[in-house]
């Protein structure tokens, strides 16, 4: 991928550009059909095959699996605190294709699975903060409530690290990932393959709001 697509996609992620169908299409061509076909089309059974075109142009590492029914409070946090699959299959795939193995134990991966359920808490606090600004501080609280009976390192991480990234006024979200769970060892691949993800994700929740 160019500098130029990795300087885009990185001001997508951290809110920076407008997620306007045209910006999404120029990082990855087939966001574009989720987009123009909306949130319930990223839910239904034609979205397996919307985003198995994706998976060509982001790779074979990344794995989103968006809350299958209308996002309201419950499924949120059902979504945020009971869904693992994706979690495990992201975390497989980076143990043989990109990391030694040296992290294929329970404490790596807890620790993968807290930053990653970081990550998608403030894609959807960002999301939601730009889709339905009357919503997003109710939704802010019940959600960060509800994850703090799960573990509070969770909300601690969004506020420490991935709202930074988010912002803009430290590193993106997949260079937190990569320091904080994988002392740096993550390929260049990885990181790239993350960025576009994420912006993927933000874009889906976007959608999800409105």
């Amino acid at each position: 991928m160019s500098k130029k697509d990795s300087s885009i996609l990185g001001s997508i992620l951290k809110g920076a550009v407008d997620l306007t169908a045209g910006t999404i299409k120029f990082a990855y061509d087939v966001v574009e059909e989720v987009t123009v076909a909306g949130y319930k089309a990223v839910t239904s059974d034609t979205a397996k095959n919307i985003y198995k075109e994706t998976g060509k142009t982001v790779g074979s590492l990344f794995r989103f699996n968006p809350p299958k029914e209308k996002l309201t409070k419950l499924n949120l946090v059902n979504y945020l605190t009971k869904e693992e699959d994706h979690i495990k299959d992201t975390y497989n795939s980076l143990l043989t294709n990109h990391l030694k193995k040296k992290y294929d134990n329970e404490k790596s991966y807890i620790k993968f699975k807290i930053h990653w359920t970081a990550i998608c808490t403030q894609m959807i606090f960002g999301a939601l903060a730009k889709s339905s600004p009357d919503e997003y501080f109710k939704m802010r609280e019940y959600l960060e409530k509800h994850l703090n009976k799960t573990n509070k390192e969770i909300i601690r991480l969004v506020n420490t690290h991935y709202s930074p990234a988010y912002s803009g006024i430290g590193p993106d979200a997949a260079s937190v990932l990569n320091y904080e769970c994988f002392n740096n060892e993550l390929s260049l691949e990885a990181i790239d393959e993350f960025n576009r993800g994420f912006a993927m994700m933000h874009a889906t929740f976007m959608q999800g709001f409105k």
